[in-house]
């Protein structure tokens, strides 16, 4: 390292400067290059420090994160073997995975690999603590072949504030809420000695809050409840206050004041709420300490302050301002002006947000204001904020307006607003752009336009395909497009009319497009060979059928599997035909016979059915089409 900056925020102007020698000597020099001070430290050849942490005492768990069947399949693991020989590495990985699949795996992991070989570190409790899980303290747990395993964090860490806490929470059934949890011990002032008094207010705040008696003085109490008084309810909201104060958690600060709000229901006990959240103004959770203090207020100067202050530094910070329905409903009514007033506050806000660039914010403010109920307020709100839009950023500022047209029911608008950026040279050449005009084709009643927007989107996706994309995706987008393909056949077909030449272009540009990227002919020929069928063209469907066939010339044809897939596709015409050549083929076969004349009875066509059937019953076959020999002498029996 050659020197360390002092540097002023938000200007970056250097204000001091250490610098370090070769020699050792050490100078700190002002702004303008002055030396302040300057001393010499001896040098001395050193040993390379060993910054590895002592992690002995800890769980660590391996990262990233994976799921329970890739960490088995990756480290070439077992379950039904037990975990016991497996090394510590590959059971945490497991552990790890067991944090979503499940607590119960994971207990019998820690149990059998490390409790029951004496390893009993406290971060074992903890992750079963994370996982939700419960047993009995004290208790053996058996946990298979007989190997029976205490669970008990207290006789194991004695004294240790982090046991006692996972022993209040590890005890209790699942499902049922504590109550309040008794001291831990330690320092006061520590996290987890915070984390215990923060329950207990929750538990107080949720008891006080199930029968607001202030609300409605009439309500009957559960039975067994004492109705609250307002004295409990002042009480709670001061202790609650004395903790945000003495907090030095943020996040903690933030809890003890959403329990603090859930049983205020008197002006003094609001007012209280308002004076905690007001500690948290200089907090990163500035915003938010702005809204509650808020709406902890009555309609008042006060309220309406904080909320212009809110709406306006949230937006000033390229942020995304809080507007619902109520905030609409606080303006509307307790603000001068009403109307005006909420819109004057909507509309600057969207204008500072256009200034700073911060676009996307202000679009999601415009939708949120046409939830809100307000919108053609919201309507003016996008268009204050897509105004004057830099000539490089239309595209994507023009897909936000999209996605705000969808949203909210303008077909038309997104629509236009799609097709703007199709027009651009470097977004029209984006596949998945297409695809969402697609969407919102269908979306319109424009299946036409779907197709075509699939189409394109194909095309280039395909044009030039990274190398990586996987196999089953190219099947499943060719496959997805000659399935609409063939809905349309189907339509025209029950219609009865005729398919445009180039409607037949399309689909061969598709199939023979799928042909080229798969190595595996069989699925884009079959598929092709669908649609074609359905539409009439028998010759070019017949084409697409046997092309996986030639090119196996070493292999005898295959029209004896072709032909039952043809039949089964409602394809008759292909299917007699392939069954034919599979006769041909294997004359000794009495069962493709018997087939073929069964694809000739659901032609209509009785009388050349009638002949094959004979063929089999007076046939000399062998021995294992005895059976089908006599059920056709059944049928041809006058």
């Amino acid at each position: 390292m050659a020197e360390r900056r002092l540097v002023g925020m938000p200007s970056g102007e250097t204000l001091m400067r250490e610098t370090y020698a070769a020699d050792g000597t050490v100078r700190l020099v002002d702004a303008k290059g002055k030396v302040l001070g300057e001393r010499k430290i001896e040098l001395a050849p050193s040993s390379l420090p060993d910054l590895r942490p002592d992690v002995r005492e800890l769980v660590v768990l391996p990262m990233p994160l994976r799921t329970w069947d890739h960490v088995l399949a990756a480290r070439g693991l077992d379950p039904k073997k037990g975990c016991e020989a497996w090394s510590e590495e590959d059971a945490l990985a497991v552990i790890a995975a067991d944090m979503d699949e499940g607590g119960a795996d994971m207990q019998r992991t820690i149990g059998r690999r490390f409790f029951h070989e004496g390893d009993r570190r406290l971060g074992f409790y903890t992750l079963l603590l994370g996982a939700a899980v419960q047993w009995e303290m004290g208790k053996e747990l058996d946990l298979g072949d007989g190997m029976r395993v205490r669970f008990d964090p207290l006789a194991d860490h004695p004294g240790e504030p982090l046991a006692e806490y996972v022993a209040v929470w590890a005890r209790l059934p699942a499902g049922k809420k504590q109550t309040a949890p008794g001291s831990i011990g330690g320092p006061q002032d520590g996290f987890l000695q915070q984390l215990i008094r923060l329950e207990q207010l929750r538990a107080e705040a949720g008891r006080l809050g199930a029968t607001n008696a202030e609300a409605n003085p009439f309500d009957t109490p559960p039975a067994g409840k004492p109705r609250p008084v307002p004295a409990e309810r002042d009480e709670l909201c001061r202790r609650g206050l004395e903790m945000v104060r003495a907090s030095r958690s943020p996040e903690l600060a933030w809890a003890v004041v959403t329990a603090m709000h859930q049983c205020a229901a008197g002006d003094d006990q609001r007012r209280t709420v308002a004076d905690a959240a007001a500690c948290l103004e200089e907090s990163p959770l500035r915003f938010a300490a702005l809204y509650r203090r808020a709406i902890s207020l009555d309609f008042g100067a006060e309220r309406r302050e904080l909320l212009t202050t809110l709406v306006a530094e949230t937006a000033a910070a390229g942020l995304r301002p809080p507007i619902d329905g109520d905030l609409r409903h606080w303006v509307l009514h307790g603000f001068q002006g009403g109307q005006q007033s909420w819109r004057d506050l909507v509309l600057t806000a969207a204008a500072k947000l256009a200034a700073l660039d911060a676009r996307a914010a202000a679009v999601a403010m415009a939708y949120d204001l046409h939830r809100a109920g307000d919108p053609a307020l919201a309507d003016e709100a996008l268009e204050a904020a897509l105004r004057d839009v830099p000539k490089a950023e239309e595209p994507w500022v023009a897909l936000l307006s999209v996605r705000y047209y969808w949203h909210t029911g303008q077909r038309e608008r997104a629509r236009a607003a799609m097709d703007k950026m199709l027009e651009d040279e470097r977004w029209g050449r984006a596949p998945w752009l297409w695809g969402l005009a697609a969407d919102v084709a269908e979306e319109r009643g424009d299946p036409a336009r779907a197709i075509r927007c699939r189409e394109r989107a194909l095309e280039l996706a395909y044009a030039d395909p990274p190398k990586d994309v996987p196999l089953e995706v190219l099947r499943a987008d060719h496959q997805r497009m000659l399935d609409r393909y063939r809905e349309m056949a189907k339509a025209l077909k029950a219609a009865g009319a005729q398919a445009p030449p180039e409607f037949f272009a399309r689909i061969v540009a598709v199939a023979d497009r799928w042909r080229s990227l798969d190595p595996e002919p069989q699925e884009p020929c079959r598929a092709a060979t669908s649609v074609l069928g359905d539409l009439g063209a028998a010759d070019l469907a017949w084409d697409y059928a046997t092309t996986p066939m030639a090119g196996k010339p070493d292999e005898p044809p295959g029209f004896s599997a072709l032909a039952p897939w043809l039949r089964a596709e409602g394809l008759f015409e292909l299917a007699d035909r392939a069954y034919a050549l599979a006769i041909a083929a294997e004359p000794a076969n009495a069962q493709l016979v018997w087939d073929r004349a069964q694809v000739l009875l659901e032609q209509g066509r009785r009388g050349e059915a009638e002949k094959l059937f004979r063929r089999v019953a007076e046939g000399d076959w062998p021995p294992q089409y005895e059976p089908l020999k006599r059920q056709a002498i059944t049928v041809v029996k006058p």
